[in-house]
Formats: structure tokens, sequence, C-alpha cells
């Protein structure tokens, strides 16, 4: 702590003088001294001295040595607030030159004081001024003759201790009476910047301007030729003080020019990188007047080796464009002559020639293109999909061959063009440069665009392939039959119209090869039973229609899924495709040999390319049926007129999908009664699976013991001759496993006829038929329904002999034989009538209502039988049952 002197604080201090070193003076009540009470012992501030400029700011900091109990914070206070102030915190300010002390007093005890002394210097005003103005190095010539160019003006500028933060170079034009700043110069780096304070000395700085400055584009001239004078100007921090130096004369005499550019229409660089120009060799003129006097006109002459009449130009800035022929090739500099006269008569002589840049001229067109659309044949229809130009072999670039002396710049993009064919004019050849008309024609890139501009579909079209090099210069063809412009304007049309009603053709009927069997599974089931050639893909197309050789595709593959590795259905291993025309049958001797699944995808296009495809269809192909296996099980005795199960193994090479079964009873009946209805099959398969064995079970709900028919003797009825049971696979084969049952297995009860086993007598059963009505069954439309009835006739002593009547239609069974299949007679049920409809206890009538015969008879598509009967069988006791004769035809009308 320094030590404040009496003098500074004469009338501060009323008790005591501060001693040195901020020792604290205690005085006691009574004059007496008092050690016990706690104190302050010193107050100490940093800094003890410091000197600042006006304005400048200094922190200082008051350490307070005192005891525990008291506060160790202080008062701060100025000698004198016009030299400089202090905050509540210590923070000094400068105001004016002198010195002055700052204390700091305990608040505990503000008889303890620090103190430190605050020396302010009076301000050094910053100065500037121009030591010399040069050019290119040297004293600038300032009034004589004149200065030309880019003036540098170097300046001395002494801070003092204020900042400087800017320097303006100032013009100041005499004719005009104006002032413009020209440069200026921000002081952004620290050491182009003496500390404050510091005993600074002259800092050198150079700032340039060009007097003789331009618009480039409008040639306007910064400064006319006159008279003018030229000082500078120092911004000063936190004052509005703008030294400024002395104003130094001088005088501008720049000489008048003309701006000149040379370049082409266009530009572009060959794969050597050299520059390359088309169209015109265009020579740009922009007067730059700086002796104020206009220019009524300039004539420019044509640079060597371009030969044409020079060219006048009286609008300002201008251009004049020379054309400089075909494939002209210079590598020189080109030099234009330049002559002008002032708007005051006198000839302009600013300037006589001007040297342009190194260009190579090339206006010749490229080779012609190719137009080669052939797509969808010579019909030359096109999907709104297809891309112009996007395939090689439809669309052959020409050639830009340049000059002899160098390689041309290479080609451009191709535009294509089209018009209505009434509307479009042939060139009649390749043509080239403004020969390549387009009008009324339409710039497109893909036949989509055309379509959403010009009438779809109906319209046929011409079209013009233009082939641009990268400068520009452009050849042109039409297409047409030979190419290259060649021969008559050929036509094309646009088709984004897919083909409709797009499905595979029915199966034919036709010979069987004897060789194999197919089942076709879609929707439709169609069982094949001849060659492959019958599996056709077919449809209709509204615009471009079907070409029935190259522009319509159809493809059918083919793959087996059994044994990929072995033969092809059609077409060539291993892909197995073939195509061919739409409505074209496969030839015969590609029928399938190999057994198993086949997936089959097919496509039809029209001739502008649409296509639909099929969905992908499973082919199964077998001849093998299934087989039996492990024969049918049966129960230790059969009782009629109650149900029974039979079940049954059965087996085959691919995949068993149904089962079914059926009950023979021999002569005299020999009919076969069907309970497909009532069987199951553990384990069915699906298409593809490759299941190849499985237990049929077949359920017999009522189970006939004896089968009498209406045209023989009493006791001569027949007893079931074999129980089967049936598997069918995929192509609707069907195995059977059958059993006879031995002698006396079926048991029977006493029946109501009397006979012997209880059956019927003619004598007691007068009559028992049906008398459905005729029908004929049309394939084509609804079928005809009909009522089924049946009616007993017998004394009235014996009362009604049915539990029930059922009625039953003549069906065809699957194939049981192979490679020539034939097909059993067997009769399924339609349904049971358990009450009389009327009766006179003589004559009982059961009716079934209306019937409705399938449209479909025979199973699984098999060749259906043109005409198919109704039989009844009427139900007694314990199984015995009456069967009538055949009465109703149904008649089938293919």
């Amino acid at each position: 702590m320094q030590k404040v002197s009496r003098s500074i604080f004469t009338g501060l201090l009323v008790i005591a003088g501060l001693t040195a070193c901020g020792d604290k003076v205690t005085v006691a009540p009574g004059g007496s001294s008092s050690a016990a009470a706690p104190a302050v012992h010193s107050v100490t501030v940093t800094p003890p001295s410091a000197s600042v400029s006006v304005g400048q700011s200094v922190q200082l900091v008051a350490s307070v040595n005192a005891d525990a109990t008291l506060a160790r914070t202080v008062t701060w206070a100025s000698t004198a607030a016009s030299i400089a102030t202090v905050s509540a915190s210590g923070l000094v300010t400068a105001v004016g030159p002198g010195t002055v002390a700052i204390t700091a007093a305990s608040t505990a005890d503000p008889t303890v004081v620090g103190a430190a002394t605050i020396i302010v210097a009076p301000i050094q005003l910053a100065t500037i001024s121009i030591a010399s103005i040069d050019q290119n190095g040297t004293p600038a010539p300032l009034t004589n003759p004149g200065v030309k160019g880019q003036l540098d003006v170097t300046l001395n500028v002494d801070q003092g201790t204020q900042t400087v933060t800017a320097l303006n170079l100032i013009v100041h034009n005499n004719t005009t009476n104006t002032d413009t700043t020209v440069a200026t110069y921000s002081f952004t780096s620290p050491q182009k910047v003496p500390a404050a304070g510091a005993n600074a000395s002259s800092a050198p700085i150079t700032m340039s301007f060009n007097t003789a400055a331009f618009n480039a584009t409008t040639g306007a001239v910064a400064f006319v030729n006159g008279s003018y004078g030229i000082r500078a100007q120092a911004v000063v921090a936190g004052t509005s003080q703008t030294p400024v130096t002395s104003t130094i004369a001088y005088a501008v005499a720049n000489v008048d020019f003309l701006a000149l550019t040379a370049k082409g229409d266009t530009t572009g660089n060959d794969i050597n990188g050299l520059q390359w120009v088309a169209g015109h060799m265009n020579i740009g003129v922009i007067p730059v007047l700086y002796s104020g006097v206009a220019l009524t006109s300039v004539t420019v002459s044509p640079p060597a080796p371009v030969i044409a009449l020079p060219i006048t130009l009286t609008t300002l800035p201008g251009t004049a464009a020379f054309a400089v022929g075909k494939d002209t090739i210079t590598r020189n500099p080109y030099t234009a002559t330049v002559t002008g006269v002032y708007a005051n008569g006198q000839p302009f002589n600013g300037g006589v020639a001007v040297s342009a840049p190194t260009l190579r001229d090339d206006n010749q067109a490229p080779l012609a293109p190719t137009i080669n659309q052939v797509k969808g044949g010579t019909s030359r229809w096109l999907p709104a999909s297809y891309a112009f130009g996007a395939k090689a072999s439809d669309y052959t670039a020409g050639a830009d061959l340049g000059s002899p002396q160098s390689p041309g710049v290479g080609l451009g993009a191709p535009q294509f063009w089209v018009w209505p064919s009434g509307s479009f004019t042939a060139l009649g050849g390749t043509k080239s440069g403004a020969n390549c008309k387009t009008t009324g024609g339409q710039m497109v890139t893909s036949a989509s665009a055309l379509l959403q501009s010009l009438p779809a579909d109906s319209t046929t079209y011409n079209m013009r392939a233009l082939q641009f090099d990268k400068l520009g210069n452009v050849v042109c063809s039409d297409l047409t039959a030979a190419g290259n412009g060649t021969g008559a304007a050929l036509t094309f049309g646009v088709d984004n119209t897919l083909p409709v009603n797009v499905k595979y053709s029915s199966a034919k009927a036709g010979t069987d090869t004897g060789s194999v069997n197919f089942m076709l599974l879609g929707t439709n089931k169609s069982y094949v039973s001849t060659a492959f050639q019958h599996f056709i893909p077919n449809g209709t197309d509204s615009i471009s229609g079907f070409d029935a050789t190259t522009s319509v595709i159809q493809t059918i593959t083919v793959n087996d899924v059994t044994a990929p590795a072995t033969t092809c259905a059609v077409g060539v291993s291993p892909s197995c495709t073939l195509a061919s025309g739409i409505n074209v049958a496969f030839p015969a001797t590609g029928a399938l040999a190999d057994l198993g699944y086949y997936t089959v995808n097919s496509a039809v296009a029209d001739r502008a390319g649409n296509s639909v495809a099929l969905p992908t269809t499973i082919l199964a192909v077998d001849n093998v049926p299934p087989a039996p296996s492990g024969g049918v099980a049966i129960p230790a005795a059969l009782v009629g007129g109650t149900p029974v199960s039979f079940s049954g193994g059965l087996s085959d090479n691919m995949t068993l999908m149904t089962g079914g079964g059926s009950v023979t009873y021999g002569a005299p009946a020999n009919i076969t009664l069907n309970y497909d209805a009532n069987a199951t099959i553990a384990a069915a398969g699906t298409f593809g699976t490759l299941n190849k064995s499985a237990t049929v079970t077949m359920n017999v709900p009522w189970l006939i013991s004896d089968l009498q028919t209406d045209t023989v003797t009493a006791n001569a009825g027949a007893v079931p001759g074999s129980f089967n049971i049936r598997g069918v696979d995929e192509v609707g084969l069907s195995g059977v496993s059958s059993v006879v049952p031995g002698p006396g297995i079926i048991t029977t009860g006493p029946g109501t006829g009397g006979g012997t086993n209880g059956q019927w007598t003619q004598v007691n059963l007068t009559t028992f038929k049906d008398t459905a009505t005729a029908t004929t069954v049309n394939l084509s439309g609804t079928p005809t329904s009909t009522t089924l009835t049946a009616t007993v006739t017998l004394p009235a002593s014996v009362g009604l002999p049915f539990t029930q009547v059922c009625f039953f239609y003549q069906d065809q069974g699957a194939a049981t034989t192979a490679p020539a299949p034939t097909f059993v007679t067997e009769y399924k049920l339609i349904g049971c009538v358990s009450t009389a409809a009327t009766s006179d206890n003589t004559n009982w009538v059961y009716s079934f209502g209306a019937w409705t015969p399938p449209t479909a008879i025979a199973k699984y598509a098999a060749p259906i039988l043109n005409t198919t009967n109704v039989v009844a069988i009427g139900y007694g006791a314990n199984g015995h049952a009456f069967l009538t004769a055949p009465s109703a035809t149904i008649t089938v009308n293919p």
C-alpha cells in the first residue's frame, strides 16, 4: 500500500493523519487504549498507482485486513472527480488531465483508509498527412502533362493518444465541385495501430485508385479528363473528430480508346481441349471516352482471314457480326481495324487495332443420323413407354468430323420432332442448317409425351431427327423406309391400349396320343386327353392389333417342377421357352413325356409391344392311376338297414387329391351306387405336394342287404357284390381297391313281403316305378328342372312297404385304366323322401319336387354322356330294397 501524503488530504483527515502502509490508528474513549476490542488493521489498494489517458479506465482492488467478526468491504471515493471518477466496484474512469487520489475506506471502521494515485495524461490528437503521390514507383506528373491510370497515395498517420479506425481517400472534382471517396483503409490488424498512450511515430500507409476506371458493359468512365484535388481523412474512435490532410491538386489526362471483344455465336471444346466457335465472328465495340466527347459512329473492318465489307455502327456500344464461312479454320489471333468520328467532327484516333483471343471456326454440320424405328414390325406401332433414340437399334447418331486439321467438337443431344401425317412435309433427303425446319411439329422424347398433346391411337405420325454438334451446327433427316432420309417418308402409330380378353382357349377334343393325360389346374379345371397343342392363349386388340410373325410375342415357359433337369415340354432346355404368334397351336410332337408338375407362364403382346401376362398356372402330367395298398377293411358282420364304414389304402406316383367309394350289386340289379359324398381321405394332398399315400374311408348311411328289381320274380334279390374304395389324383385318374364279402356275412331279419329272407313277391307288390318327366339339359343355357315321383301299387291289405324312397341319377366314374381310359357307370344320390305325398292305402306317391340336372354330369370334365337315367329305390326294414327300372331319361344337348 502506498502512503497518502497529508498535503493531498488536508481537511479530509480530522482525527489523525494516515500513517504509512495503511497502519490502523485506534483512539479509545477518555484517551486510553483498549486492545481487546475487534479491530480493522489495514486497507491495501492494488495497483497503488496508474497512468491513463482521458476516456480510459482502470480497475482497482481493495484488500481489508480485519478481525474475523468484522466486515471486509470498503467505500470508494475520488479526491477530484474532474480528473477521475470511481464506481462502487473500484472502476476508475479518466475525465481530465491531472493527478488524483482514489481512496478505499473500511465500512467497519471508516478511519482505516487505503489509497492509489491516478495520473491522467493530456490528449494528443491524431494527425494525418500525404507523404507522396506516385505512379509506377515514381512521382506522378500531377499537373503537367497530367496523370493517367493508377495513382498510389502514401499517407503518414500518427494516432497520438487517440484510436484511428479508418482512412478515406477523397477526390474532389473541381469542375462539378463534388467529392468522391475512391478508397478506404480499415485498421483491422492490431499491429497497424500504435498502443494507446505510446509515443506513436508516423505510420506510412499507401492507398491506390485508378483514374482510368470505366464500366466494362457501358464504357462509362469514372473520371472525365480535367482538374481534380485529392485529400485524406482519418476516422477517430469515440469522437466526431476527422482530421484531414491538405488538398493536393492534379489533372487527369487519360486517352480515349475502344474496348473490343471477339467471340462466336456458340463456343465449345474439342476432345483436345481446344476452343471452337460457330456462326459469326462477333466484334463487340465499347467506347471508353475520357475526353467527354461522344462518338457518332464507329467502322469495323473484318478480321483476317474473313472476307467481308466493313460494318459501321451508329449505336454504341454495339457489335459487328461477320460470317466466317463454312468450316473456316484459323489458329492465329484475329486483328480487327476500327475507326471512328467524334460528335465535334474530329476523327477518332484513340486506337487503330485490337487482337482477339485465339479462336477456331467450325460451321460444318455433322453427318446425318440414321432413324430406324422398327419396333412393332413394318407397321411401326409404338407403345407410350417408347423413348425416341434410347436404343442403338432404333437410332444411330451422326458423326462430327470437323476439319482436316482438327477433329470436330463432338455431338450434342439429338432432337426428335413429330407431325400428324396429314400436316407433314417431307425433306426429300438429308438437310442441314436452316433447312431443318420444325414449324408445326412437336419435339418429343417419348411416345407418352406425344399422346399427351396430340390425338392418341388413331392418328399416325411422321418423324424427323435433328442432330446437333456442340456448336449448334445441325443436320436432319426424316424417318424413311431406306433410312438416312432416303425413300418415301414412313408413318408410325402410337398404341397405349392393352389387349383385352386375353385368356387360354378352351381345351379341345382330339385323338388321344395314348401316352399321357393332362390336367390344367386353374380356375376352370380343363381335362385335356390330347397333346399340349390345345393349350393356347388368345385375345383381341382394338388399336394396333396382332402380327402373326414378329410383332406379337407369346411366350410360354414350361418348367418341370418334379425333375427340372429333364426334358422340356416345348422349346429348348433349360429355359423351355417357345415364342409364336397368337392362336397358333404348339406342335403335337411337343407332348409332355416327363410325368410331374409344371409351371406355365404366358404373355400376349400387340404390335406396339403392349403385353398382358396371364396368371401362372400349374400343369400336372400323369398317366399312372392310383393303386390299392393294403386292401379294404370291412366289419366281421354286416347288418342290413344300418350304417357301416369301409376303409382302404391307396398309393400314387404323384399326389392323391380326393377319395370316394361305391357298392356294386350283382344280377339281377347290376347297379353301382356311388357314395363319394360320404367319403373322406387322410391325408388329402394339394396340387404339387407329392402326397403319394392315403387312406380312404367310405360311410354307407343305410346298408342294402338285398336289392330286388320290378322285373324279376320274388326271392331273386341282388346282394352286395363288392365294396369299392377309390382315390383320385390331380389329372382325374382313379385307382380302385375292392373287396367281395363272403357268404353269410350280411345278416337280415324278417321282411315285410313274406318271401324268403323277407323279400317281397310280385303278388304282394304289384308295381313300383318312377315317373319322372324326361328332360333336356342345354349346356349352353339354363338347365330345365323336373319333378321326380315314384308310385307304389299293392293290395290294401299289405300296407305301406317302404320307410323311404330315394332317387339316383346315372353318372360316369373316373377312368380306371390307362393308357386308354374307360369310364364306369355309377348312380349318384339325388335325395330321399320319407313320407308319401298321396295315399289311398293302395297307391302311394313319393314326390321329390323340382330337381335341376347338373350341367357337367361327367366327373373331372370327362366326355359327357349324351343321355343319363333316373331310378328310384324303396327302402324297407332290415336293409331290404326295391329298384325301379330307368324310366326318366335326361338328354344332354352339348
